[in-house]
């Protein structure tokens, strides 16, 4: 026993050596296997163990750590990937079109509830359609408004890796927006002051962000379209003229009332949440294709 201990050990080096002579290192990642095999072996010897039970035993931990990093292979890619399997199937095209599509529809619709009360009146293009007043450039810049707000909040998913919206969730979220725009045209037809309209606004707002979203990012991002879109409203007034506010509280003519940068605040969910809810839709709709 102790020649062929010897003969083990003897092998174990010169096979070490080698592997140092090809800059491999016995202890990394990828070390060789044969010292530790002879290794094992001489333990196996020592312990009254046979080469061929000490040789299953290697395969058996050999094939349960391959199955265990296997396994951990794939926890971390779906995790890594789970984002993008929703994703890959959908034509970027078809989805930023279909954001354009529903910010030209949808976008006037709600931003009707405004316009009804007298919120705010279009001077250029004009239009009505039934209680609908709005006007030719309403369409464009909206559409312009939910490909910027919506690819940007996909963005933002994307690197952190969150799931898809479901298209319920993403409807229910737009339920409550229309129906947060609805109470603030109520309350502003109603002559309510302005203070208790931008308080009601900020208690929606804070609720719907918690009840569909309640990421700090998405607050970060409501909070940047709540300060640059009406700023950009500002300059369309004043430089363009499509339309004001008649009582604007806030950079005089072409102003607005100081509660309206909420109103994009509880907006920014709905449009960030539609992304999502379009994915897994056009998805579905590739698989039953």
């Amino acid at each position: 026993m102790r020649s062929g201990a010897i003969e083990l050990v003897t092998r174990a080096i010169l096979c070490n050596s080698s592997c140092q002579k090809l800059r491999i290192k016995p202890y990394h990642r990828f070390r060789c296997a044969a010292p530790r095999f002879a290794l094992r072996t001489l333990r196996g010897k020592l312990n009254g163990r046979t080469g061929e039970q000490v040789a299953q035993r290697a395969h058996t931990s050999s094939h349960g750590n391959g199955a265990s990093r296997q396994t951990r292979g794939v926890v971390v890619a779906s995790s890594t990937r789970n984002f993008g399997s929703e994703r890959g199937n959908i034509k970027w095209y078809a989805l930023f079109g279909s954001l354009g599509v529903a910010g030209a529809v949808l976008g006037p619709a709600m931003d009707g509830f405004h316009s009804r009360v007298g919120l705010l009146i279009y001077d250029k293009g004009a239009i009505t359609v039934g209680t609908l007043h709005t006007s030719f450039w309403v369409p464009l810049l909206l559409s312009i408004y939910y490909i910027s707000l919506g690819g940007l909040h996909l963005l933002i998913d994307r690197y952190q890796g969150a799931e898809p919206v479901s298209f319920p969730r993403m409807a229910l979220c737009f339920g409550t927006t229309t129906a947060l725009l609805e109470v603030s045209s109520l309350m502003y037809d109603a002559e309510a002051p302005s203070a208790n309209i931008a308080l009601v606004l900020a208690f929606g707002a804070a609720l719907q962000w918690k009840l569909f979203d309640g990421r700090v990012t998405s607050v970060s991002l409501a909070t940047v379209a709540a300060v640059a879109a009406p700023l950009v409203e500002v300059l369309i007034m004043k430089y363009l003229g499509l339309w004001h506010y008649p009582n604007s509280s806030v950079f005089g003519e072409f102003g607005f009332p100081y509660w309206v940068p909420l109103c994009y605040f509880f907006y920014t969910p709905a449009v960030g949440n539609l992304p999502g809810g379009l994915e897994l839709s056009l998805k579905n709709d590739n698989e039953l294709a």
